[in-house]
């Protein structure tokens, strides 16, 4: 499978500055950093940016979690890694991501995997209530 069929967007919202977002980032996925924003690991690659959408009062409307702060996408690795070991890596980060604390909404084709353990809900605000 290529890498660029097999991605997900992750839309987070946290009160952390875009630098200690990527630290923690970094911290998370035990990866290296080629240029700011951009993050690789053997499971998976990580570019975040701030979301150009961002607004914090829609972001708390139903289905506001497209204008939560930060926008990840994570996509497979150049090579040596299956699509099953890459929806765990989203497992994961998601996981981490929510322990920050952050809110965080995943949109990918592969969601429905994602949502064991009540991580993530789709087309609702995102909010944790495990």
């Amino acid at each position: 499978m290529q890498s660029q069929d097999v991605y997900c967007t992750l839309y987070v919202n946290a009160r952390l500055s875009f630098d200690g977002m990527q630290r923690n980032l970094l911290r998370i996925i035990k990866g290296t950093q080629d240029h700011v924003g951009y993050i690789d690991s053997s499971h998976g690659s990580v570019y975040l940016r701030q979301n150009e959408d961002f607004s914090a009062s829609r972001s708390k409307e139903d289905g506001g979690f497209v204008f939560y702060k930060y926008a990840i996408e994570v996509s497979l690795p150049a090579e040596g890694c299956e699509k099953g070991d890459f929806v765990s890596f989203v497992k994961e980060l998601i996981h981490e991501l929510i322990l920050l604390p952050a809110d965080v909404v995943a949109a990918c084709d592969f969601e429905d995997d994602l949502t064991e353990g009540r991580w993530i809900r789709r087309g609702h605000s995102g909010k944790y209530d495990g």
